[in-house]
Order: C-alpha cells, then sequence, then structure tokens
C-alpha cells in the first residue's frame, strides 16, 4: 500500500507542473537538477512555503516507501544507495518492484524476517539499547 501512496502522492502533487514529467523530491543538501527538486531555503511567499509543504510529504511518503522496498527485498538494501542503471531504467526496475510489493501484500506474504541480532554492529546494539532505556522512562 505505501508504494501505492508514493506514486498517488508524486501524481497528484506533481503533475499540475508538467505533463508526463515527474521530479524526485531531494533533501536541502542535494544538488537541484531538474528532475531533482529541493525544497527552498527560506521560503518567502505562501507559495513557497506550501511547494515546501508539499514537497515534505512528498519525500516522507517516498522515504518511507523505499524503507519498505529494501525490507522486503533486501537486495536494494545493498546497492550501495544507487542503482547502476539510467534514471530511466532504475525507475522501471523500482516500479516492478512495487507491483510485486503490493502483490505480496495482498497474497498475505510476511516481509522477511530482519538478520540477527548478533550480525549487527556494535553501535545498532547500543542504539537498542538506549532506545529500550528511553520508552521504559515513559
Amino acid at each position: 500500500m505505501t508504494c501505492q501512496l508514493a506514486v498517488v502522492a508524486m501524481q497528484t502533487i506533481l503533475r499540475p507542473f508538467s505533463k508526463n514529467h515527474y521530479f524526485c523530491p531531494g533533501n536541502r543538501s542535494d544538488a537541484l537538477a531538474p528532475w531533482f527538486m529541493t525544497p527552498l531555503v527560506n521560503p518567502q511567499t505562501r507559495q513557497e512555503r506550501s511547494y515546501n509543504k508539499h514537497h515534505l510529504c512528498t519525500r516522507a511518503v517516498v522515504k518511507r516507501t523505499i524503507g519498505v522496498l529494501k525490507a522486503r527485498w533486501m537486495c536494494l538494501d545493498t546497492a550501495g544507495g544507487k542503482l547502476l542503471f539510467t534514471p530511466e531504467k532504475a525507475c522501471q526496475i523500482i516500479l516492478v518492484y512495487c507491483v510485486l510489493h503490493n502483490t505480496a501484500m495482498k497474497e498475505g506474504v510476511p516481509f522477511p524476517d530482519p538478520p540477527p541480532a548478533e550480525n549487527m554492529p556494535e553501535y545498532h546494539l547500543t542504539a537498542i539499547m538506549t532506545r529500550q532505556q528511553l520508552i521504559a522512562q515513559l
């Protein structure tokens, strides 16, 4: 379902700007490109604040979607953050993973189990223990 939300969000928010052309929402630290939109650092007008709000919401959906895809298709998580294909080919690959994920969700296929804790780096274990201590204080 998350993948479907990402597609709907991107189509709804970005379609008015250009027919059949979509943009990828990036971080403030990323370089602006014709296909890669970044938020405005200091929005001044209502439209600029609205753009940043839509950008933030879309980026959040996309980030959750990527997290879901990496959880189900672990080969995406080990790609070093890059699919070594053209942007068009990478989009096709991700779309196929979204379709497969949605089919798996519909059919009740569970997510793969995460790797055992003993394979996790030490900082992950420390972070887990720290989070548990914070939760215990609530």
